[in-house]
């Protein structure tokens, strides 16, 4: 299906995708014009053509407002199609009770007035691949999580990252290194003594590698 959009000089720089993760409670696959619940209450919503364009617009555009007549251009007219402005606000409303209904805990959709609509900044979008999309469940959401986590720590966070990963790898590095040359001495016996070396435990190794992966993934990311 194709949800490709004539974009004007404001929308050149829009994320291209074709789905999405929400907040990590919905999947939006824009190829079959679906919602799809990862936790909660939620379920399966099928959308119209039209609101599944408006919500592809949006989250591409995330962070600016889309017009009424971006939208009325983006959605419709590039096909085709004239509808009334009461189509068109129809559309969006049916747009923020489907969302609701496959298990977003809060509307994402802001009415900025005289002015247009556009995404909660607060709203956490996950591009996805076609195969993400169209395998993505509440199992596999766990999986994904752990394997993203670099990526989404540095779009949700940023730069706010830089004082919270590094310090936290060096306490455990620290911790490690005072563990392994720890040593315990016998009073009374300086010419023979014992000393009783403690080995690190294997599960605090692992942690330390994987938070200096981590922190070695954001730093790249941010100095890009």
């Amino acid at each position: 299906m194709d949800n490709g959009f004539s974009w004007g000089r404001d929308m050149d720089n829009a994320a291209l995708f074709n789905g999405c993760m929400i907040n990590h409670e919905v999947i939006f696959n824009a190829n079959m014009n679906e919602l799809r619940p990862l936790s909660g209450d939620g379920e399966c919503v099928s959308l119209n053509a039209p609101t599944a364009r408006c919500l592809l617009l949006l989250l591409q555009n995330s962070g600016k407002v889309i017009s009424r007549d971006e939208f009325l251009a983006a959605v419709w007219e590039t096909r085709g199609v004239v509808v009334s402005q009461n189509t068109f606000y129809q559309n969006i409303s049916l747009l923020r009770k489907s969302l609701l209904k496959a298990g977003l805990s809060a509307d994402i959709i802001i009415t900025v007035r005289q002015k247009g609509f556009s995404v909660a900044p607060d709203t956490l979008i996950i591009p996805l691949s076609d195969e993400e999309c169209e395998n993505m469940n509440r199992a596999t959401l766990t999986h994904y999580q752990n394997n993203k986590v670099a990526d989404v720590t540095a779009e949700s966070k940023g730069h706010s990252d830089d004082h919270v990963v590094i310090p936290l790898t060096e306490s455990l590095a620290i911790q490690g290194n005072e563990l392994i040359e720890n040593k315990v001495e016998i009073p009374g016996k300086q010419s023979e003594r014992l000393q009783v070396t403690f080995k690190m435990p294997t599960w605090l190794i692992a942690l330390i590698v994987v938070m200096i992966v981590i922190n070695i993934v954001v730093l790249v990311v941010l100095h890009r």
